[in-house]
């Protein structure tokens, strides 16, 4: 695991742990999600959607990786506030 990624998920236990939330920093719109993905998998993005699972955006690419496999990849989004 890349120092960066190990900071932010350390961040985000610790945001938890104190019930503060997780960070600003890791949530991304759908389109921000799109892009991550294509640059990380460098495979041509087929669809996207976002659903709502425990007041949390989850997006969901699907990817076309470069030895041409169809994968699913789950981003996090922005939280969501609880209907009342």
């Amino acid at each position: 695991m890349n120092p960066r990624r190990r900071k932010l998920l350390l961040a985000a236990s610790l945001g938890l742990a104190l019930g503060l939330g997780v960070p600003a920093a890791s949530a991304m719109t759908l389109a921000q999600a799109v892009n991550k993905v294509r640059r990380d998998t460098g495979g041509k993005v087929l669809s996207a959607r976002t659903e709502v699972r425990n007041n949390r955006q989850v997006h969901i690419v699907k990817v076309l990786t470069k030895d041409g496999k169809v994968r699913y990849v789950q981003v996090a989004g922005n939280p969501v506030k609880p209907r009342r």
